[in-house]
């Protein structure tokens, strides 16, 4: 994680910022979901819109079978060749052959996380559910 976040700020700074860490860690670190954290329920058949920390604003649905339908909202055409997958309030979905990949926490109607695509571009994102399919 502290990997990516080193990467996304070169990247969005142009090189101006270069983030210095010290650690002891060896291994890989992620932040896990507290145990006592209450699931939210199923996403299979819902509607979310949501926007990305470079502006982008798109339509995520979650489509029955882990297919997932992904549209910008900015013309462009839909794809339906996502798949997506949960694990209690965690999602994880990815679009085009694993072209971009995302994870989130979903908390009630909303659904936070961070993305990444094959050229190591970074992001995040915010989804608001819309409606029930």
């Amino acid at each position: 994680m502290f990997k990516r976040v080193h990467q996304s700020v070169q990247q969005q700074t142009r090189g101006e910022q270069v983030p210095w860490e010290a650690s002891s860690l060896v291994g890989e670190f992620v932040f896990a979901v507290p145990a006592a954290a209450p699931a939210s329920g199923r996403l299979e058949g819902t509607t979310w819109h949501g926007r990305s920390s470079a502006g982008d604003a798109s339509e995520v649905v979650f489509e029955a079978g882990g297919r997932l339908r992904f549209t910008p909202l900015l013309g462009t055409r839909t794809t339906r060749r996502g798949t997506w997958g949960q694990k209690g309030d965690l999602v994880y979905f990815e679009i085009n052959n694993g072209h971009s990949e995302s994870s989130g926490i979903r908390r009630g109607g909303v659904i936070e996380g961070t993305g990444r695509n094959v050229t190591g571009q970074t992001w995040t994102w915010t989804l608001t559910r819309t409606r029930a399919e």
